[in-house]
């Protein structure tokens, strides 16, 4: 009895909503038919409207084009009659072609394809005497018209004079000799586009529907769409062709607010309310029965339903996991290849602009520095866009780090201002710092990557800006807590300007707010996106504010903790490009340099600043140069052959630590760049880093640093004579005698071993006795030089040991450091007894 209870009911909720489902479904396919109705009539409306629009513009567009061309082609029939006119027969038989509602902008005329005619000619000098056959752009259109014999449109395109224009190029064909056609040239008539637009009503503003026409060179569905929104192609829109004399165009067209249908409300409240009345009691009923049949397998199902929900998360997390582990493998590739272009490119990059910067030292005509000029600022340029795609892509990637260091505000604004006005001069603009008074002196931050910001926008100010100035101003005010400094950094220029509308789309990467700016004066479009970015991580805002030819200004904001002015060191500022030509070094380097381009401009460079160069090409040779002479630092390039910069430098201090000789400074040279080389550099045992491509004030930072200037004043530079100190003291592990440099010699002068060792080493000995004989009295300048001449002599024989005591003895004595020569003059008489007895048993002559 209970059963059969419990199955009635089962059997009735079927029926009960089958009966409200036909009810419903009676109601909503009357309903559904009289909207549809309605609706095709409302679009059959809507259709003959815009076909009526449509149809007007086209006719306006076919009129217009055909009416210029035919004003053109009726100058044909002038050069027919007169094909060796003059300039101004030709302006005459043009001038009347731009009156009335002529959307000419210019005609040229190009006898055997050379622009020799134009009018109107004020704006279009620079046009004539130009060749189609040399200008790739141009050849094509120009050479298909010749073949064809029909009209070639060009365009729309943006033209130079500015603006934008469709170009219709005419090919004109005389009787020849023999009857025959014989091409004569070309006429080309510019069609200013937007009075095109305006006067065939596209610009309209009370034109109802919203127009798109494509068909870019009058290639018709095959070409571009260059007005309207490319959108409504692939939408619902009614097209028209454009017939042209020389192709087509298409347009399309469609209701400005879209085929929008008013609603039909009544209708529908009216089957609503009667759908209510009828289906909602059945479904109340039909829900009840179906609610207490569903209550009993509730149960069993939510235990299926949660073994299903357990089993997809396991699967979920798989596949997560594995999409992460695609992702850091992607990214870690991704890497890699940015970290070794930027390698690949900064190394030849090297010789490019330290070869542009030697060059621009030479004596050079004004063409010739120009030609430089331009030859250093494209490279700069190219590094730029190098430095910006890796720093977005450290960005992108997660991997921006910000530091926070007590820096000098005032003294970083003037570093940069300084390394910027160069840059400024040249143009002739002038680059002013305005800092308030009370600028706190000390503050904590990221001073590198604010530096880059400042660069960033400075450099874009003197980019844009043909005359005038750049400003720089500093503001700041006290924050609430007393310890924080909010500093606001603006640049303001005086140059083109950015119009309003574009100035959302200046941060966006890959973005420039007008591409004809991006032809004049380049760029990758990273650099604000980067700024941007910085500011941000840095917990602060970038705004711009400017308006089309009224000049812009950049500013950002950033809180700074206050930190003890004592704990600031102060910066120096220093010019880009400044090679002061009396900065002048004394020392001796290796440098380590598989490139020859890079090794030469190197050599060059630290030549002209006075020291001696000595070059190993590849890392186990440098080793070897190190350890067989005396060299006062190390440039080491790091990834070469058979023995890389990093595994070299590992070998030398491990040589300077079993011999207890000084801490010899080694300075990576590498175009790897990325803050973990960096690392991997220090790691090694490098004291500094040089990136590629450098300039030669790089090089005087660094020997200033870790060499010493030697300007004429007899001062001694710190680290020099830090390391001249230490050798005093030191074993030397150089070679008392290098094997095979006598062979040398002699094969060169054709003179025996023994009779070369035996005239050099008298020398030496006479020389040695005079040093080891010298009375307290000496005048010190004949000592200094009485060493310098043993040193070259002892090198010369192959006798590294001893020239490199005579090489700290003669430094000793230039540095004043007197209480040092007894033991340089004991550490030299040791070395000279060792150099004496190895003369016999190495080289088997008798001394």
């Amino acid at each position: 009895m209970r059963s059969v209870r419990r199955n009635r009911p089962s059997g009735r909720a079927p029926r009960i909503f089958a009966a409200a489902g036909l009810i419903a479904l009676g109601l909503l396919i009357a309903a559904i038919f009289i909207d549809r109705q309605n609706d095709a009539i409302e679009r059959s409306r809507q259709q003959s409207h815009v076909l009526e629009q449509l149809s007007l513009l086209q006719s306006r567009l076919e009129g217009n084009l055909r009416s210029n061309v035919l004003l053109v082609q009726g100058l044909v029939s002038v050069i027919a009659t007169q094909p060796t006119m003059t300039q101004a027969q030709f302006e005459r038989a043009a001038k009347p072609l731009f009156g009335g509602r002529s959307q000419l902008r210019n005609i040229g005329a190009a006898p055997d394809m050379v622009i020799r005619y134009m009018y109107p000619l004020a704006g279009n000098e620079k046009a004539i005497g130009m060749d189609y056959r040399k200008v790739p752009a141009q050849f094509a259109a120009a050479e298909r018209a010749r073949e064809t014999g029909e009209i070639v449109l060009a365009g729309p395109l943006s033209l130079t004079q500015g603006g934008v224009g469709l170009i219709a190029r005419l090919p004109v064909f005389l009787d020849g000799p023999a009857g025959e056609p014989r091409f004569w040239g070309l006429i080309s008539a510019v069609i200013d586009v937007e009075r095109l637009y305006r006067d065939s009503g596209l610009r309209d503003e009370a034109l109802p529907i919203e127009v798109a026409v494509r068909g870019r060179d009058a290639l018709g569905a095959a070409g571009e769409v260059f007005f309207g929104d490319a959108a409504l192609f692939e939408q619902e829109s009614l097209q028209r062709a454009v017939d042209l004399p020389f192709g087509q165009w298409i347009i399309a067209a469609r209701p400005k607010d879209g085929w929008a249908l008013p609603p039909s409300w009544q209708l529908h409240l009216v089957f609503l309310i009667a759908g209510v009345l009828i289906v909602g009691p059945l479904l109340l009923l039909g829900f009840n029965e179906r609610r207490r049949l569903q209550a009993e397998v509730r149960l069993s199902r939510s235990e299926d339903s949660l073994s299903q929900v357990v089993t997809t998360l396991k699967e979920t997390v798989q596949q997560l996991e594995i999409a992460r582990a695609s992702a850091e493998a992607a990214s870690q590739a991704k890497s890699e290849f940015l970290a070794t272009m930027s390698h690949e490119i900064r190394t030849p990059m090297n010789g490019v602009l330290g070869m542009a910067e030697l060059l621009m030292s030479t004596p050079l005509d004004d063409e010739q520095r120009e030609f430089v000029h331009t030859l250093r600022d494209s490279g700069r340029s190219l590094l730029n866009i190098i430095n910006d795609i890796l720093d977005f892509s450290r960005i992108e990637a997660g991997r921006l780090t910000i530091e926070t260091i007590n820096f000098d505000l005032g003294g970083l604004l003037s570093e940069v201002c300084a390394l910027m006005r160069p840059r400024a001069l040249e143009k002739g603009l002038h680059l002013e710092l305005d800092c308030p008074a009370d600028l706190p002196t000390c503050l904590m931050g990221d001073a590198l990557r604010i530096r880059q910001v400042l660069v960033n926008l400075i450099g874009n100010a003197i980019k844009f800006t043909q005359v005038g100035r750049v400003d720089v101003d500093v503001s700041w005010r006290p924050q609430e807590d007393g310890r924080h400094a909010l500093v606001r950094l603006s640049v303001r220029d005086t140059g083109i300007g950015i119009a309003r509308d574009a100035q959302d789309r200046l941060f966006t990467h890959f973005t420039q707010v007008d591409a004809s700016t991006t032809r004049r004066f380049g760029g990758a479009g990273l650099g604000l996106a980067i700024c941007k970015r910085l500011i941000e991580a840095m917990g602060g805002q970038i705004v711009c504010s400017s308006a089309l030819n009224e000049g812009a200004c950049f500013w950002f904001e950033l809180s700074l903790p206050k930190a003890d002015a004592m704990a600031c060191l102060p910066v120096t500022p220093v010019e880009e490009g400044d090679s002061d030509a009396a900065t002048r070094f004394q020392g001796r380097i290796l440098v380590v340099e598989d490139n020859p381009v890079n090794l030469q401009v190197v050599r060059q460079m630290l030549e002209r600043l006075g020291v001696t160069v000595v070059s190993a090409t590849n890392g186990r040779l440098g080793v070897e140069q190190f350890a067989a002479q005396h060299v006062d630092m190390v440039l080491m390039d790091t990834q070469m052959p058979e023995m890389d910069g990093l595994e070299a430098t590992r070998t030398l201090r491990a040589l300077q630590v079993g011999s207890g000789g000084p801490n010899i400074p080694i300075i990576a040279l590498t175009a790897n760049v990325q803050p973990e080389d960096r690392e991997r550099c220090y790691a090694a045992g490098m004291n500094d880093f040089i990136a590629k491509p450098f300039q030669q004030n790089e090089l005087i930072r660094v020997l200033t640093r870790w060499l010493g200037k030697n300007v004429g004043d007899g001062e001694a530079a710190p680290a020099a004579a830090a390391l001249q100190s230490a050798l005093v003291e030191a074993p030397s592990f150089l070679p008392i005698l290098e094997p095979g440099v006598l062979d040398d010699m002699a094969k060169a002068t054709g003179m025996s071993v023994a009779e070369i060792s035996a005239m050099i080493f008298s020398d030496i000995e006479r020389m040695a006795g005079e040093l080891s004989g010298a009375s307290p009295d000496m005048p010190l300048e004949d000592l200094r030089r009485l060493a310098h001449t043993l040193k070259s002599s002892a090198s010369q024989l192959g006798g590294h040991e001893l020239s490199a005591v005579a090489h700290d003895l003669e430094f000793a004595v230039r540095d004043g450091k007197t209480d040092a020569l007894p033991a340089l003059l004991t550490r030299f008489g040791a070395s000279f007894e060792r150099l004496k007895n190895a003369l016999p048993v190495q080289m088997g002559v008798g001394v």
